[in-house]
C-alpha cells in the first residue's frame, strides 16, 4: 500500500512488503517528481531533514555529455517550482543478489542552486526522528556516518561529505556496500557504480539549466 500527501513539498509514504525494489523506488520518485516546493532551500521534504553545511556544491558552467553511457542509472527531473527551479535526481536499484529485501537503492539528488545530496532508499519507513548509522564499504575502506530520515521515512539522507565522495571518489569504483543500523535493526545492500560518472554529469548539467 502506498499513501502519499503532497503539501508544501512534503509527502508521507508507506511501501508494503509485497512491492519489489523497482516499484518501491518508482514510488519514491513519484513523490520526488511532485515536490516542486520541496527543493527550495527554506523547506521541503529533504531540506527539512538536512543541514546544508558541508554539502557538495556544483560550480562553474556545465553542458550535457554528447553521448550517454550510464547503464542501470535512471535520471528523473522534478516539476518546476514557482521560481522556475527544478531538482534532478539519479537513482540505481540495489543488486538483488547481494542485498537484503528491504534495501531499495541509491539516490543522488541535485537541487538549485546546485546542492547535491545522497540518500539510501528502503522499503519499510523509519521513525521520523531516527538517526540510523550508515556504514559504507569500498575497497580498502569502511566509513560510518550518521544519517537523517526524510519525511515519509523511506529515505536515509547522508551528510554532505558523502555527496563529495559521489562527486569524485565513487566514480572510479565498481561497486559499494552499504549497511544501515537503526537500534539493532540492520539493512545491508550493494550498489553497482558503473556509469555513475556519466549519470552524475547529466544530472548536474540539467540541474544548472
Amino acid at each position: 500500500m502506498l499513501q502519499m500527501r503532497n503539501s508544501g513539498g512534503l509527502f508521507n509514504m508507506h511501501i508494503g512488503w509485497r512491492w519489489g525494489r523497482r516499484e518501491a523506488l518508482a514510488a519514491v520518485l513519484v513523490g520526488l517528481g511532485g515536490m516542486a516546493n520541496g527543493f527550495n532551500p527554506g523547506g521541503g521534504a529533504w531540506a527539512a531533514s538536512l543541514n546544508p553545511a558541508g554539502a557538495a556544491v556544483v560550480r562553474g558552467p556545465s553542458s550535457p555529455p554528447t553521448s550517454m553511457s550510464r547503464p542501470g542509472w535512471k535520471v528523473v527531473q522534478a516539476a518546476t517550482d514557482e521560481q522556475g527551479h527544478s531538482a534532478v535526481a539519479i537513482t540505481r536499484i540495489a543488486d538483488t543478489q547481494n542485498s537484503d529485501p528491504e534495501m531499495v537503492g541509491l539516490m543522488i539528488r541535485c537541487s538549485p542552486p546546485a546542492q547535491v545530496d545522497v540518500a539510501l532508499v528502503v522499503v519499510t519507513p523509519f521513525a521520523p526522528k531516527s538517526r540510523p548509522s550508515v556504514s559504507i564499504d569500498s575497497p580498502g575502506s569502511t566509513r560510518s556516518y550518521e544519517g537523517r530520515v526524510a519525511p515519509g521515512g523511506t529515505a536515509v539522507i547522508l551528510p554532505g561529505v558523502v555527496a563529495g565522495l559521489a562527486a569524485g571518489h565513487w566514480q572510479g569504483l565498481e561497486r559499494l556496500s552499504f549497511r544501515i543500523d537503526n537500534s539493532g535493526h540492520q539493512i545491508s545492500g550493494q550498489v553497482e557504480l558503473a556509469g555513475l560518472s556519466q549519470a552524475y554529469a547529466e544530472m548536474t548539467a540539467k540541474c544548472m539549466q
